[in-house]
């Protein structure tokens, strides 16, 4: 009996792992008209950081726009300090940018993270690389899969003895 709740909780574990790899994937595949779009003036930035008990701690560079109550982030990984420095310098206050957010990740403790590209005066500030979705996404959707293909072989075959 304990057997089976182990094999029922494994596959329950690979279906949601599966899940999360195919949000992934359709994170990197989102388009500018799938976005939806910000536009305001920045009244405020600063550095933010946050701990993460996989990888440690994390920085990203948090906006607040006139009229808006939460801030938006664009996340600026967690080691390269030259990298948050370069993007911290490409948004300046004052100005009005036009921001395109990623409408599957929601707002915590206030802040977006979803910006996923800015333009200012219709040219392209700042772009989100997606490769790391696409291909994590990937890599974890092909490894569930696999395991519950596994899992369902051998449940059959289980069965059949």
């Amino acid at each position: 009996m304990a057997y089976k709740i182990q094999k029922t909780a494994a596959f329950i574990f690979l279906v949601i792992v599966l899940l999360v790899g195919l949000l992934s994937i359709f994170r990197a595949t989102l388009q500018k008209p799938d976005l939806y779009l910000i536009t305001g003036k920045v009244t405020g930035k600063r550095i933010v950081s946050f701990s993460s008990y996989r990888s440690g701690t994390h920085y990203g560079i948090a906006l607040l726009l006139a009229g808006h109550t939460d801030m938006i982030a664009i996340n600026a990984g967690s080691e390269n300090e030259e990298e948050r420095k370069h993007v911290f310098n490409l948004i300046d206050t004052g100005k009005a940018y036009q921001f395109y957010m990623d409408p599957t990740i929601p707002t915590t403790n206030r802040i977006n993270w979803g910006i996923d590209e800015i333009d200012y005066n219709n040219r392209e500030v700042y772009i989100t690389s997606n490769k790391l979705n696409l291909y994590g996404g990937t890599f974890i959707s092909i490894l569930s899969l696999a395991g519950i293909v596994g899992i369902t072989k051998y449940k059959k075959k289980q069965q059949e003895s």
